[in-house]
């Protein structure tokens, strides 16, 4: 599909996905961001939670609070299941059976 596209649909494609993103960004009041390299390693941020896609299709969420003064470290959770995620909020604690 991409390697159909010429430079400039590649830049209208990435306009369009971002215009789409800074609206979602406003609407939950948090910020967006997205890293990608030519190997397939992509991570993105939104609020204090993170997807990273491995270069190996490995894809993992976390929660890493970075807001504030103090170091919130302490507090940062690998390998939460996407349904956790709560923005303004630490993931929601799956019950044992649930």
């Amino acid at each position: 599909m991409f390697e159909k596209m010429t430079d400039g649909d590649m830049m209208i494609y990435l306009r369009n996905t971002m215009l789409a993103l800074s609206q979602l960004a406003q609407e939950r009041q948090i910020q967006v961001s997205i890293n990608t390299d030519r190997d397939g390693y992509v991570s993105a941020r939104a609020g204090d939670y993170t997807v990273t896609n491995y270069s190996k299709g490995h894809i993992e969420y976390a929660y890493e609070p970075i807001s504030g003064t103090e170091s919130r470290y302490k507090e940062w959770k690998n390998y939460i299941p996407p349904q956790s995620i709560r923005f303004g909020q630490a993931p929601k604690e799956e019950k044992h059976g649930e």
